[in-house]
């Protein structure tokens, strides 16, 4: 052993050694089991999450020192840097009477064992730095915390387990590392987790735009049994009550990119641009009652989504669908503090002007001396500025995408108005959102061969895809200037690879032979023509490679030709499936090799 080993902070899950922190967890271990046994999901994911954040705020390590004289009662304890997000205070502790062997991990290590034992988290999830947690602006909200309930101020620091509620009027920023969540009045927000790589909430009243910090953080938001999951996305969620029996609604807005929505009996996916009505409370084992849909004009005008995405887009954020609003808003309505701003208590202060005078004691003002009015200058009457019009909806394309064996995908779709059309483009991209703009917004592409100048042709190939992945695309209409105003749902699909049809049948006869095979069973979108294919020299023969076409059929159902006129000698064979498209001819379906000698 090195000299310095003892001094070295051990892993907690390797640390071993000490009888009494293995007692520890093996009783916490088996009391944490008969827990959860007796109670599903306790402890709660909040206790267990605000356990975890004030053991690391209060983790300590020691720095390699002498060992203290033994009448010295106290030690110092220094907060290691690289496990805590901010430098703390040294503490000075009280050693107890020693009743244990206690090495320097022991605090560590009696941490980890309450956490991996009991709440069930492991060594790196313990060991991961929470995010800053703080407040913007506020106004008329409440802070709810261990059973005390205070007036919630600007920011103030948060953790994990608070409630936040906003009254009627009021409204409240809060900053959660990268990201951020902006609540309306009357809504309720509990913060169940906040780390720099994952922010879970519960969101149980009111309205809330979401924003997530960027593609590195997974955000999921709880609206009761339904959960909404997000990465580098802004989304808006309003829980509803509806008139009479109507029960209990939640209504998401996708702003910007995808959010996943999951819950019993239900997968679904929020696009950016789409609306989702989903009813909260439904009977267990029933189908989910959700309406998927476009969204609104009156979403497109609602003044707190476009404050929303100003304020997104000062923080540099994209502001999704809202960007036109953005672009073509005449006066920018009022909004409440910038967060990053009013977040800042150390800030510039504004102060009023200093007074006129001097500081004499104020003696009697005489009466001043009467002055003839001035008569005002005549000011010209301002030229009224015209009101922005906002950009027309879109008009709807159908569009149908298959995937062909063979790596790549055949898209068709419906005709556009005539009037303002110029070319059409589809969009390809890895994520089920794609916004109606061009040049397209990444991950999305713009591939030359989804790019078409006759209105009324009303297809392409979208050749050269890994098979495996999953591609989406998006059909729009645009104009001379590139401003989309026509455009399809977004389709996906997962790309093929090049379908195998199995053996290949020979039966010599004269001069040449007769083949049997099975026919091609994929798409018929995707079947051109057969063609047999023969060589003397290649023994994986291909049309594409230059091997010779002995015969070539045109109908998907033939199973089955004759060939004769060869010349003696022995012949590698084999069937392949191509598609004939403006980029050249695609293989689609092959047979396995088969040989054949003519006499």
């Amino acid at each position: 052993m090195r000299p310095d080993d003892d001094d070295r902070l051990v892993p907690f899950d390797r640390a071993g050694g000490d009888a009494a922190i293995d007692a520890l967890a093996t009783e916490l271990a088996v009391g944490g089991e008969r827990a959860r046994a007796a109670n599903p999901g306790e402890p709660r994911a909040a206790f267990a999450a605000d356990l975890r954040a004030r053991l690391l705020a209060d983790l300590p390590v020691v720095a390699p020192v002498a060992p203290p004289p033994l009448e010295r009662a106290r030690v110092d304890l220094r907060v290691s840097e690289r496990l805590t997000p901010r430098p703390v205070a040294p503490r000075v502790t009280a050693r107890p009477p020693t009743l244990l062997p206690a090495p320097r991990w022991t605090a560590v290590a009696i941490a980890a064992v309450v956490l991996v034992a009991v709440v069930g988290f492991g060594p790196t999830r313990f060991l991961t730095a929470p995010a800053e947690l703080r407040t913007g602006d506020v106004a008329a909200a409440t802070l709810s915390r261990d059973g005390v309930t205070s007036e919630l101020t600007p920011a103030e620091a948060l953790r994990t387990g608070d409630l936040i509620t906003t009254g009627p009027g009021g409204f409240a920023t809060l900053e959660l590392g990268t990201s951020r969540v902006r609540l309306d009045g009357e809504t309720a927000m509990r913060l169940i987790e906040a780390t720099a790589a994952r922010v879970e909430l519960s969101q149980t009243a009111g309205r809330a735009w979401h924003r997530v910090g960027g593609p590195d953080v997974t955000y999921a938001v709880h609206t009761e049994e339904v959960t909404w999951t997000a990465d580098g996305t802004a989304f808006d969620l309003r829980l509803e009550t509806a008139q009479g029996s109507g029960g209990r609604w939640v209504r998401g807005v996708g702003i910007e990119h995808d959010v996943a929505i999951s819950g019993p009996n239900l997968t679904a996916t929020l696009d950016e641009g789409a609306v989702a009505r989903i009813r909260l409370g439904g009977e267990p084992g029933g189908v989910a009652d959700v309406a998927l849909g476009p969204v609104t004009e009156d979403d497109l005008r609602d003044p707190w989504l476009i404050d929303n995405a100003r304020r997104d887009a000062r923080l540099g954020f994209d502001p999704g669908i809202l960007e036109a609003r953005l672009a073509n808003a005449d006066e920018p309505p009022a909004v409440s503090p910038d967060p990053i701003a009013s977040a800042n208590p150390d800030g510039p202060v504004v102060e009023s002007p200093e007074p006129t005078g001097t500081a004499d004691p104020p003696t009697a003002t005489p009466m001043p001396t009467a002055k003839p009015t001035p008569k005002p200058t005549p000011r010209p009457t301002p030229t009224p500025r015209p009101t922005a019009t906002p950009p027309p909806p879109l008009a709807g394309l159908g569009l149908s995408v298959t995937a062909c064996p063979g790596g790549f995908t055949k898209l068709t779709w419906t005709a556009a108005a005539a009037g303002k059309f110029d070319h059409y483009q589809s969009i390809r991209s890895s994520k089920s959102s794609i916004p109606a703009v061009y040049p397209p917004v990444a991950p999305g592409v713009a591939p030359d061969a989804l790019y078409v100048t006759d209105r009324t042709t009303l297809a392409a190939v979208d050749a050269g895809l890994e098979p495996g992945t999953t591609v989406s695309y998006r059909t729009m209409a645009f104009t001379g200037e590139d401003v989309a105003y026509a455009a399809s749902a977004v389709k996906t699909v997962t790309v093929k690879a090049v379908k195998g049809l199995g053996a290949l049948t020979l039966t010599p006869g004269g001069a040449g032979f007769s083949a049997a095979w099975a026919p091609y069973p994929g798409p018929e979108a995707c079947f051109g023509f057969y063609k047999l294919v023969v060589s003397t020299t290649d023994p994986t023969p291909s049309y594409l490679d230059g091997a010779t076409a002995v015969w070539v059929g045109e109908s998907a159902a033939a199973s089955s030709a004759i060939v004769d006129g060869l010349d003696p000698g022995t012949y590698h064979v084999r069937l392949e499936t191509f598609l004939d498209t403006p980029g050249g001819k695609l293989l689609v379906a092959e047979t396995d090799v088969a040989d054949i000698t003519i006499p």
